[in-house]
């Protein structure tokens, strides 16, 4: 009698083993059948927009195709045209910073300038007149100094360049290390004092 106790209690055992499996997979069903419901929803929206931006292209070819914009084109061409002449001109005539005119006088005072440093007589006889105008003297040693800090950014950015591009072939000597990282400490200095 114990062991059909036993044996019953284990049967009940597995009975309710059973019942939890079933109400798992009842559960997975469930969440499968609610997947694959997103999983319909998100593919009918994708062909919801497939349609749309199909149809989107078909208005699309059907405005480039037509006449009145074959006809106007000229008139668009002329207008960007017009535009981008009106900025160039305003961008030439007030000397706008990064316009092709400042950018060439800047080149041209600094080569004036360089040439100025190199030679002694006339770098003299420069200093003593430019000390009468103090503001022109500070606008020219402005110029100089972010000429010097450019062309120091793009020697260290080549080193950087050729450095990342073949390390093996680039082998620094201590003193050549030392040398490149004070330049890099200084020119991040720098940009940090300009900020």
């Amino acid at each position: 009698e114990a062991q059909a106790a036993q044996a019953n209690e284990r049967a009940n055992h597995a009975e309710a083993q059973a019942a939890q499996a079933n109400e798992r997979a009842n559960h997975a069903e469930a969440q499968a059948a609610q997947a694959n419901e997103r999983a319909n929803h998100a593919e009918a929206q994708a062909n919801h927009a497939n349609d749309r931006a199909s149809g989107i292209n078909q208005q699309y070819q059907a405005v480039v195709n037509s006449r009145s914009w074959k006809l106007t084109k000229p008139l668009r061409l002329a207008s960007k045209f017009t535009q981008w002449f009106a900025r160039g001109s305003i961008a030439w005539l007030t000397l706008k910073p990064g316009s092709r005119p400042r950018r060439i006088m800047r080149k041209g005072v600094t080569q004036i300038m360089n040439s100025v440093l190199l030679n002694p007589a006339i770098k003299g006889r420069a200093l003593a007149w430019l000390s009468k105008y103090p503001k022109l003297k500070n606008r020219l040693r402005t110029i100089a100094y972010s000429q010097a800090q450019e062309n120091l950014q793009q020697f260290t950015t080549k080193i950087d360049q050729h450095v990342t591009r073949d390390k093996n072939l680039f082998n620094f000597s201590p003193r050549a290390k030392e040398i490149y990282s004070d330049l890099k400490l200084g020119i991040e200095k720098r940009n940090q004092e300009s900020l």
